[in-house]
């Protein structure tokens, strides 16, 4: 999922993304020529643990953490430094090669890994703890509120897809952040290639479209938002927008 990760991160970055899988190749072959694979899923685990978090020294950017270079994949190689979606995917990759099976589940507002072994072990990558499941329903409080409770659907697996959309959405997210909404625009059309009749996504691309001075697309698709989604608060919201858009390009014109 991380050599795939990569080739859109290099569609999207404008950066070649050869030297990364390089360097994650180089990695993985300095590794395997200076130890031996343990017996056993929970010796592997440690050492994958050791090799991502001691040995090339990655770890969450507590002090930075909305920063974009923390989420492109490429600088988080790099730099060492990333959220827990781009070393989550980091840690797959290396889980891949350690021969674990593991998935990532749905837990709002943050990766978390769990490692299906005889016994199900959950792993927060932006801190390489190992989470009880008291744990993880309190990073589920911090992000939903204390009367949020875990639930067999927050524990569910998440598809390929759904795993890549949330990468790409926190990086879309923090691309707003930092005002780069060029770059934030390309990321949303990639999301709406995994999802195009999003009509969420297409409302977040209408805002892309108003901050680059397109009026005409980004009515478009608010009105697509307005049209699949009437109930929702923001809709009448839009409409104003809309209007708003109207008349300024009515004023230029």
């Amino acid at each position: 999922m991380l050599i795939e990760a990569l080739a859109l991160n290099e569609e999207l970055s404008g950066r070649e993304s050869q030297s990364s899988r390089h360097q994650l190749f180089s990695w993985w072959r300095e590794w395997t020529e200076n130890h031996a694979l343990a017996v056993g899923d929970d010796a592997r685990l440690q050492q994958l643990i050791e090799l991502v978090y001691g040995e090339l020294g990655f770890s969450g950017n507590w002090k930075d953490f909305f920063n974009s270079q923390n989420i492109f994949l490429d600088k988080v190689i790099e730099h060492r430094f990333g959220t827990s979606a781009s070393l989550a995917l980091l840690v797959s990759y290396f889980a891949d090669k350690f021969e674990l099976n593991y998935e990532f589940i749905n837990l709002p507002g943050c990766f978390v890994l769990r490692f299906v072994f005889e016994r199900d072990v959950y792993f927060d990558p932006f801190s390489a703890e190992i989470l009880s499941l008291h744990e993880v329903e309190l990073k589920l409080r911090g992000y939903k509120g204390d009367l949020a409770r875990l639930s067999a659907e927050h524990l569910r697996p998440l598809k390929h897809n759904e795993v890549m959309i949330r990468w790409l959405s926190a990086l879309k997210s923090s691309l707003i952040r930092e005002d780069k909404f060029e770059p934030a625009l390309r990321v949303s059309e990639a999301l709406l290639r995994f999802n195009p009749d999003d009509p969420h996504e297409m409302r977040d691309r209408g805002f892309l479209f108003q901050q680059l001075d397109c009026a005409s697309v980004a009515i478009h698709d608010y009105e697509y938002f307005i049209e699949k989604c009437p109930k929702d608060p923001v809709a009448d919201l839009l409409k104003i927008q809309i209007r708003s858009l109207e008349q300024d390009s009515a004023t230029i014109h």
